[in-house]
């Protein structure tokens, strides 16, 4: 599944988390990902364990979709997600307050 994070997502991020919404389901990122899977839990971010410390940055970057009505079991798989790196990039320099462009990736769902 292809997710395209548009200019409509990065415009969107900032308003949410005015309103309070939790960082890490504001980001575009997550924004993109919701328009995709509405009815679903979405976060994206950085895993801070000591089991990632000693891995490459965008190694702890993840993207999570959940259900909720299904025991919050996850919809997408471990390694699912094309261009990882990139997805990780994006949401530093956002995070930073650097200027982004819109991007794609894939997911690939559970099956």
């Amino acid at each position: 599944m292809k997710i395209k994070v548009k200019q409509k997502h990065i415009d969107l991020a900032p308003k949410l988390f005015s309103k309070g919404v939790n960082a890490k389901e504001c980001c575009p990122i997550s924004c993109a990902v919701q328009d995709k899977f509405p009815d679903k839990l979405v976060s994206v971010g950085w895993i801070s364990s000591p089991q990632y410390e000693n891995k490459m940055f965008h190694e702890s970057f993840y993207i999570s979709v959940t259900d909720p009505e299904n025991d919050y079991e996850e919809i997408i798989k471990d390694n699912s997600i094309s261009n990882i790196e990139d997805c990780s990039r994006f949401a530093e320099k956002y995070d930073n307050g650097e200027k982004v462009k819109p991007f794609e990736f894939k997911i690939e769902e559970k099956q």
